[in-house]
């Protein structure tokens, strides 16, 4: 859930307006600091100290003269200069690329402001860590920039709430995610890529959850979605919302979305699924493995390849984590007894689940643990495990 402090603080900035250059000030004096330069020895012969001092407390808009002499004093070059003074267009550049999976501009974007010490940088630098699931350091960025709520601007600040909330999508806490990202949604006015980001997690979630309100943010999603004329992430939502009817088994659903489906990538993953749980040796071309996601691989290979299949499960970690794969349930499969099983879904599943309230995982596990339990007469061991499971069905 969205913290307290985030809470209060997006409440007293409703009405308040960006101070241009609004970073510039936090920028100039970290540099000046870093370099041991004084107020005085800094302002020689183009402003006063005091002009110096609203600048760095950024209480006034300061003359682009000065600044860019001010600049060149702290061993800013022109270009890095001019980065600093655009990064706000920069952040917005950051965000689009994260919308349209473009990882070049992502890099590019975060290597401009990597010499920044200000939380526009800290934010760009915080969704590039996301998107190419640096989650350790991502979490780390995350609790700086939760310190530097105070002086964001509202923009910034409504960019780093849906950020931080995605953040909770990959840290597995679906729950205060779900909350979090309807709130995002029914409290800002949101631009059209952050719209796209946030009812996007929002659908992959509610998969997550399991949650019966799956129909109807598909719905939302996709009334979006067309009004963008964006049909790949329609595409991308049909797919998710056949994966969930495939998950719960209802045929009927889900060869409703699996036809709606253009996109070759996810087709082939659901055919391959289907014709998995349906008939394990049935024939896989090639061509469907190629172009399908890695879930279906993975399933594939436990099937009819088990020596690839460990060895890819081997390398699993936690950052493979994405919405319609869960690395736990692979390394599940490549345990070869049953009592390491057993073991496995009481001292890493049950936590697991309990914590990131993953329901899509839910009857996957009962199934098995119901199988393992009836071999081995653990009656009362399933039915604890049932009883805290339960409400995620």
């Amino acid at each position: 859930m969205i913290k307290k402090k985030i809470r209060r603080e997006k409440l007293m900035r409703m009405r308040k307006e960006e101070v241009e250059y609004g970073v510039v000030g936090a920028e100039i004096r970290g540099r000046r600091m870093q370099l041991s330069r004084t107020l005085a020895s800094t302002v020689k012969e183009v402003c006063s100290i005091s002009y110096l001092c609203k600048i760095e407390k950024n209480c006034i808009r300061p003359n682009k003269v000065v600044l860019g002499e001010l600049c060149k004093r702290l061993e800013l070059d022109e270009k890095t200069t001019k980065s600093l003074l655009d990064i706000k267009n920069t952040l917005f550049k950051t965000v689009k690329a994260f919308r349209e999976n473009d990882l070049a501009s992502l890099e590019a974007l975060s290597d401009e402001v990597k010499v920044f010490s200000n939380y526009r940088s800290k934010l760009i630098i915080f969704i590039y860590c996301i998107y190419t699931k640096k989650y350790e350091k991502a979490n780390l960025i995350d609790k700086d920039l939760l310190a530097l709520i105070s002086g964001m601007s509202k923009d910034d600040l409504v960019i780093y709430l849906c950020f931080h909330t995605v953040l909770e999508f990959y840290n597995q806490f679906f729950k205060e995610a779900s909350i979090d990202f309807e709130e995002i949604l029914n409290t800002y006015e949101l631009s059209d890529d952050l719209k796209v980001i946030v009812s996007q997690y929002r659908l992959y979630t509610d998969l997550k959850l399991n949650s019966f309100k799956m129909a109807s943010t598909y719905e939302s999603c996709k009334d979006l979605y067309v009004k963008l004329c964006d049909y790949e992430l329609l595409n991308n939502a049909n797919y998710v919302l056949a994966f969930y009817y495939l998950q719960n088994r209802d045929y009927t659903q889900y060869q409703k979305y699996y036809k709606m489906i253009k996109n070759p990538v996810y087709k082939y993953t659901l055919l391959i699924l289907v014709k998995m749980i349906f008939n394990r040796k049935a024939i896989i071309k090639p061509e469907w493995l190629k172009k399908s996601r890695p879930i279906a691989k993975y399933i594939v290979n436990y099937y009819q390849n088990k020596e690839v299949f460990l060895n890819d499960v081997s390398k699993l970690n936690d950052s493979d984590f994405d919405y319609d794969f869960n690395p736990i349930i692979m390394e599940y499969l490549a345990l070869k007894t049953q009592l390491d099983r057993y073991n496995y879904i009481n001292s890493v599943v049950s936590k697991m689940i309990r914590l990131s309230n993953d329901g899509s995982s839910v009857k996957f596990f009962l199934d098995q643990y119901a199988s393992l339990c009836y071999h081995h007469s653990k009656y009362k061991a399933f039915y604890e495990f049932y009883n805290e499971v339960k409400d995620l069905i």
